[in-house]
Parts: C-alpha cells; structure tokens; sequence
C-alpha cells in the first residue's frame, strides 16, 4: 500500500500540521481498507468503493433471490399437485367401486334387501366422494378454485351443491412462466354440468300425503290457502270451507267433508289421480271464492253454476320431489326398476 508524501518546504506550521493531519487520516482509512479487504476476502466494503462491481453485485443478489423463490415455488407446486394426484386415485377406485356395486344389483336376481344394502353402500361412496371433494392440504381446501379458504362442497337438500371458484391457481416458477397447480371441483368431478332431463313424463299421481307445496295448481301458481264457499241449493245452503291449516291434499279433502258434516249439507269430497272431485248429495251445488280469494280457483273446483253432476278438479300438476313413491309415477302405474 502507497503512503501519501506531503511538500512542507513552503507551508506554515498550522498548514503543515493540517496537512500532516490530513494525510494520516487519508493513510489511516486507506490501511483498514486494506486490512478489511485481507479479513473477510472481499475486493470492497461498500458501494461507493467501485460503484460498477457494486452493481453487478447487487444484480447477482437479485438473481440468486428470485431463484431461490422459485425453487420454493416448485417444491410447493410439486407437493400440491402429488397431494391432488393422490386425491383423484381415490376419486376413480370410490367410482369404479360404485359402477361395481349397481351393475350387481340390476335385474331381477337381487333381492329387495340386497337392494336397499347396496344404496347404503353406495351412499357411502358418495360420502367418501365428498370427503375427498373437501380435502386440505396445508391447510388449504385442494378443490376450491382459487377460493382456497372456502369448503366448496356442501349438503343441500337436493344433494351436494358445489359452491367452489372455477379458476386456476398459479405458481411463478419462472420469471415469466406461470404454472397451474389445482384442479377446481367443477373440473374433478364435473360438479357445474348442464341439467340433464328426463324425455318421459313420470306424471305422479295425488295421494293423502302430497304436499300442497308440490302442487303447481290449476292456474299454475300453487295452491294459495284460504277459504272458499260450496253453495247447496235449497239445503244447507252457504258452506265456508277454510284450508288455511292444510298441509297435504288429505287434509284439505278432510276439511270440506268437515265443513259439510259440521253444516248438515250432502255433498263429499274424494282424491283422484290427479286432483279433487266434489260430489254433491241430493241437491245441487256450486263453488266459488269468496271475494278476491283464488284458493277454490287453484284447485280447480269453481263452477259458473249450479251443477247436479260430480265436479271433478283440474289437474293441479304434482310435482316429483325426493319422497315421492315409485308406486306413484306414470299415472299410477308406477315404475319397474327390476329390469334396470
């Protein structure tokens, strides 16, 4: 290392000393430099020593940074989807089991018991599907979409609703490549498909325990409960019927056979296969709604007048709903599920 020299042949002692004072500090800081320089191996300390190696540096800093980020990101990335490669396994062994299961029991060679012993299990099946649905993987839901926080299967009445996002998740694996790493719910087990309708109509027939919600009606608007009026000429005269505390199409058929045992009148009420007939007694009847109430209306029994013959009700439109019996559909007929 150079030692500076200083000129004191034309300077005074006050310069002299600055002078000396200054060049032993210049020597000084130049000497923990170098031993700086000889302990750690590095060419500089700080930036301003070599401002361009600096730089490069730094650059190479940034570099090592982000790949070392993207190296976790891969790692991440691999595990999540090893962790869905395993998922979907289970998915396709729990599906291949279920086919298994109901081609067993197609036909008339299974047993009503061994019947209902195979919907439990596969019911079961079914719950473990879900189970799968909402698995978590670091405590992430792997099939929510990008909605990660969310469990995207749930229980509805009608059965499993997927309420998961449909997007893609990413990880940066390089500086400009981004990599899917999740397969979305509505992807794994085709949970947003379109509607798939039948092309016969089952046509369910009334019975006493069809919910008068599960009726559209006679004007196709349900049946809105209230009151209405059957009028038997030269008998009892006006009967108010109230249904407003029915609940089933028995219990409304109940109610007017009340109404008219309570007011001494003939006529009687019976279910058929698709609505209500009233049938009057010795007299003749009509019926009608009271004011501006629709309920007769809705269950298809008004008459423009009096009338000696039976009154046989609109088909007020059954509804097929999860409790409704086989025994009930195709008018009555019901359906054969021994042939598959």
């Amino acid at each position: 290392m150079a030692i500076n020299s200083v000129n004191l042949s034309r300077v005074t002692t006050t310069q002299k000393t600055e002078a000396l004072l200054s060049s032993l500090r210049r020597n000084t800081a130049e000497l923990f430099t170098g031993q700086g320089r000889l302990a750690s191996g590095q060419r500089f300390q700080t930036p301003s020593e070599d401002p361009g190696s600096a730089a490069r540096v730094l650059n190479m800093s940034e570099i090592l940074g982000e790949q070392s980020q993207f190296i976790t990101n891969i790692r991440h990335a691999a595990d999540t989807l090893d962790a869905t490669d395993v998922s979907m396994g289970e998915v396709s062994a729990l599906i291949i089991d279920a086919q298994a299961i109901a081609s067993q029991n197609i036909g008339t060679l299974s047993s009503p018991a061994e019947r209902e012993a195979a919907a439990e299990l596969i019911a079961s099946i079914r719950d473990q599907l879900v189970a799968v649905g909402n698995r978590t993987f670091e405590g992430r839901y792997l099939f929510a979409g990008r909605d990660t926080d969310r469990q995207p299967f749930i229980e509805t009445i009608d059965g499993v609703r997927y309420v998961g996002d449909t997007g893609d998740v990413y990880a940066r694996t390089d500086v400009d490549e981004l990599t899917p790493i999740n397969l979305p719910g509505n992807v794994l087990f085709g949970a947003i498909s379109s509607q798939v309708r039948g092309t016969v109509d089952l046509n369910p027939i009334i019975s006493d325990g069809t919910r008068l919600e599960d009726l559209s009606g006679a004007r196709e608007l349900g049946i809105r409960k209230g009151s209405f009026q059957i009028v038997e000429d030269g008998a009892a005269g006006v009967v108010t019927v109230d249904i407003t505390s029915a609940d089933t199409a028995g219990d409304v058929v109940q109610l007017i056979n009340d109404a008219a045992t309570a007011a001494g009148a003939g006529f009687t009420a019976t279910l058929t296969n698709n609505g209500i007939t009233v049938t009057p007694g010795a007299t003749p009847i009509s019926i009608r709604d009271i004011s501006t109430g629709t309920t007769a209306g809705d269950l298809g029994i008004t008459t423009a007048a009096p009338t000696a013959a039976a009154i046989v009700g609109t088909d007020l439109g059954v509804s097929l709903s999860r409790t409704t019996p086989l025994t009930a559909l195709l008018d009555g007929a019901g359906l054969d599920v021994t042939a598959g």
